[in-house]
This record gives C-alpha cells, sequence and structure tokens, in this order.
C-alpha cells in the first residue's frame, strides 16, 4: 500500500496514527527529498534542491560519500546474516523522518538510500504527491513497486494542480547559452586527463569527449532552431500549442529514438560537473538540466514521435515570456493544462487500486471529468447539517453590528468594518496594526457571545494566527471568548 498526501507534515500525523494503532508486523517507511533526509554536509549546503541532487549524485558515483559508503556496507552484511531483519537497523518497524535522520546520522549511514532499500520490504510506503505524479521522480524510486500496489491520494483536491505542475517545465535562453559554456568546462576537464594521469584519477567517469562535442553540437542547434521559430521580442507574451516545440527538437537532431540516449550523455556531464562543483570548480550543469528536462518532457509517455506532438497539442501550451530581469532573456514555458496526463500515467503502472480521498471533491462529475479518468466507485458522506437547516444570507461590504437573535443556521456574511467603524483590512501592512488587532479581537467576541455552539476561526498563516492570539490574550480579548464558549 502506498499513502500519498501533499505534504511531510501531512504524512507525519499519518505515521502517528498508524503508530497508535498498535499494529503488528506492520512495516512502514516515509520516502522524502534530500532536503529531509541527505545529511553529507557538502550537499547539505547547498539551497537548491536540484543542485543537491546533482551533487550527490556525483559523490555517490565517484564514492566520495562516506555516508553512502557506509550504507552499502551495512547492506551487504545484512544480506550475509541470516539475523537480517526488518528491524535490524535498530530505527523500529513504523518510522518517520525524523527516526531516519536522526537514528542514522549516529550511526554514519545514509538515511536517504536506506528509507528506499527499505520501501521495498514495507507494508506501507509514505510519499508526497509528485513522488508519484511527477514522471521523472517517479522514476527513481527503484524500491517502491507500483504494480499491483493500492494507492492512496488523501487530501485529493489538491492534486490536479500537482499533477499540472509536475507536467510543465521551463527553460530560458540564458539556459541554451549557459549550457553550451557546461559543455565546453566538462570536455576541457576529459581532454586535460586524458593526458594526466593524477587529473583522471579525481574523477571517474564513462564520458568521452567526442560524447560531450555531440552534446554541444546538439545544444547549438537547438538554440539556433529555437531563435528562428521564435525571434526575439516579437514572439514574447503569446501562447502557441504545446506541439510547436516538438519541430524545433527534432530538428536539433533530438528523435524520438535519440532522446533517451542523449539525455542520458547529458545527466553524465551534469554528474561530472556536479563533482568538480564539489571539488571547486563554478559551473553545475544547471543549463543542461534545464534543457533535458524539457527533452523528456516532450518524449514523455509516448511510443514514436507523432505519439509526442498529439501529446503537446492535447495537454500543453507554449507560452513565451520575458524575464523581469532581463528583457533579452526569454523563458520558454511548457505548461501542462490538463492534470489528466499525469494521472493516465500514474495508472500505466499497474495499480490494482486507485483511491482519492478527501472532504471537498464535490461536485465529483466535474474532478473525474477533469482528470479524464473514470472512477467505478464512489462514495460521498452526508453532510453534517442537513439542507433543509441552511438558510444562506450574504452580505457584502457592510459594517458589523451586534445582533443578539439570530436564527440562521448558517449565515454567510463578509464584515469589512467592527462596531467602532474600525476598517477589518487584513493586507500585509495593516496586520500589525494595533487598532485593526483590537477590532478583529472585539468582532470575534461580540459574535461568540450569540453563537451557541462553538466557532472556528481560519486565518491566511500560522504567522498571523499567533501574532493575533498574543495581541488578543494581551488585551483579554481571547479570555472573553474562552468564557463565552465554557458559559
Amino acid at each position: 500500500m502506498i499513502y500519498a498526501s501533499r505534504t511531510h507534515s501531512q504524512l507525519a500525523q499519518a505515521v502517528d496514527q498508524l503508530r497508535n494503532l498498535g499494529a503488528v508486523g506492520i512495516k512502514s517507511v516515509v520516502l522524502g527529498s534530500r532536503d529531509q533526509l541527505c545529511v553529507h554536509p557538502k550537499v547539505q549546503e547547498k539551497t537548491a534542491a536540484a543542485e543537491k541532487i546533482k551533487l550527490c549524485n556525483a559523490l555517490v558515483k565517484a564514492k566520495r560519500c562516506e555516508f553512502y559508503n557506509n550504507y552499502n556496507r551495512t547492506e551487504a552484511m545484512a544480506q550475509d546474516t541470516a539475523a537480517a531483519t526488518a528491524d535490524a537497523d535498530g530505527i523500529g518497524h513504523i518510522c518517520d523522518i525524523e527516526d531516519l535522520v536522526t537514528k542514522l546520522k549516529a550511526k554514519r549511514v545514509c538515511p536517504y538510500f536506506k528509507s528506499r532499500s527499505r520501501a521495498g520490504e514495507a507494508d506501507i510506503v509514505f510519499v508526497p504527491y509528485n513522488y508519484l505524479l511527477d514522471g521523472s521522480i517517479r522514476a527513481t524510486l527503484s524500491g517502491v513497486t507500483l504494480q499491483g500496489s493500492v494507492v492512496i491520494l488523501d487530501e485529493a483536491h489538491n492534486v490536479m494542480k500537482t499533477c499540472e505542475e509536475s507536467a510543465s517545465v521551463s527553460m530560458e535562453t540564458q539556459d541554451l547559452a549557459l549550457a553550451i559554456k557546461e559543455t565546453d568546462v566538462a570536455a576541457q576537464f576529459l581532454e586535460k586527463s586524458e593526458q594526466d594521469a593524477e587529473t583522471r584519477g579525481e574523477v571517474a567517469t564513462d564520458l568521452q569527449i567526442q560524447d560531450v562535442l555531440l552534446v554541444k553540437e546538439m545544444l547549438a542547434k537547438l538554440e539556433a532552431a529555437i531563435a528562428k521559430g521564435f525571434p526575439g521580442s516579437a514572439s514574447t507574451d503569446k501562447s502557441h500549442c504545446g506541439s510547436a516545440i516538438v519541430p524545433l527538437v527534432e530538428e536539433s537532431g533530438v528523435t524520438f529514438d535519440r532522446h533517451q540516449w542523449l539525455t542520458s550523455l547529458m545527466q553524465q556531464i551534469v554528474d561530472l560537473l556536479a563533482l568538480l562543483n564539489a571539488m571547486g570548480g563554478k559551473e553545475t550543469g544547471k543549463g543542461i538540466s534545464a534543457v533535458a528536462d524539457v527533452i523528456r518532457a516532450v518524449f514523455a509517455e509516448v511510443n514514436d514521435a507523432e505519439g509526442a506532438r498529439q501529446k503537446m497539442a492535447k495537454y500543453f501550451r507554449l507560452f513565451i515570456s520575458s524575464s523581469p530581469k532581463n528583457q533579452a532573456n526569454v523563458i520558454y514555458n511548457l505548461w501542462c493544462f490538463h492534470p489528466g496526463f499525469a494521472m493516465k500515467a500514474l495508472l500505466k503502472c499497474g495499480l490494482r487500486s486507485l483511491i482519492l480521498t478527501s472532504g471537498t471533491l464535490k461536485p465529483l462529475a466535474s474532478f473525474t471529468t477533469e482528470l479524464d479518468i473514470q472512477f467505478h466507485t464512489q462514495f460521498t458522506g452526508k453532510h453534517v447539517i442537513q439542507q433543509n437547516q441552511v438558510n444562506y444570507c450574504l452580505f457584502v461590504h457592510v459594517t458589523y453590528a451586534r445582533y443578539s437573535s439570530v436564527f440562521f443556521e448558517v449565515l454567510v456574511r463578509t464584515i469589512t468594518k467592527s462596531a467602532e467603524n474600525v476598517a477589518l483590512l487584513s493586507t500585509f501592512n495593516n496586520r500589525s496594526n494595533p487598532a485593526y488587532l483590537r477590532g478583529l479581537g472585539d468582532s470575534i467576541v461580540d459574535i461568540a457571545t450569540c453563537v451557541p455552539d462553538g466557532m472556528l476561526v481560519f486565518f491566511p498563516s500560522y504567522g498571523v494566527m499567533e501574532a493575533c492570539t498574543e495581541f488578543w490574550t494581551n488585551s483579554g480579548a481571547l479570555q472573553k471568548v474562552m468564557c463565552s464558549a465554557r458559559s
């Protein structure tokens, strides 16, 4: 079973509930990114997630990560001993990310790769949405078997947005120029390593100079094709059919038959640059990664070039814009506007069941249409408030007035001013205004006195909630609300 939700905090709550059940013999693991699980100090120095991934991969491939090397040794020892059990590492059958990091860091073992090895033997795997819905991430889940699994997407009202974002990519003209520069750096290093045994011994790579030059030639052709197809600022702020990118990619020499081989070479160059960066080099492979992402997006989940054109036409739009910081830098956005693309790709993995749960999925008809899949079973719980109990009253831009006799079960009302005529304006600049905080608190106190069965107050963020409750505690407003609730 694979349980997915939007955030790691939501996953942590689910793990706690599983632990509270006292289930015996149930093994679980939470998968996270290197942001949460990597403990290598050089990787953690990087701020961008993409840079962490590239450096980690490079260190692992070069066997320069102590934590990964120790993980490899412990895995080999576990396979050679009869005592190898699910809890041989002392983490526990049901563990969250904090358990993994705290216990394995103390043993100098990599939590990131350990979590993936545990996934292969776990009964329940907890993952964020994008690990399943993003095809590039899903391909890296080597320890997770999707075939025949039951997948639960909780808080599924967020799924459509995640589907669209996971399939969308962007590339800038600066990325192309940087990618060409990065191939020069890689070629120079390889040329030097051929002549210098000491340099060759510093980095282990299967790359050949001719491979790097081939990638450089492809990048130069792609740069020229895009410049010809969408010349300069005349093309900015315009939307095109997503299939418009396909002939430009093919013109650069990247065909359906060659794209996997070429993107594999590009990844090897990125790994080399990441390792050189860890040794003091400047380039990180950012430009090549951006171009490779576009190529993968064009040919993902299709069987031939015609399938790529049809897919890009149906699911994607190409929007071209100028960078706000540099008008000469053009951004090519391949945006997916159909969540059904990512959902269908997930279903192709041979799931036994796909279960979507949420408290706010209605209307189900439009939700399933957006996802472009049919659910054999649908269930909607009855609302706790019956329809005949509901009376809707909507007053927009009204001044708050005290009322003591309200017979509506549900009163929908927009209040713009307190009883003292203080504007209840929750803009960023006004949120710390004492008059606003006092007026908002007094309004809540007045409403609490005439709402018999309690109230639920939503805030735009935890920061705003903490600022308000601190002010109301000092002013006594919060105590008045609590007294109203008890009475």
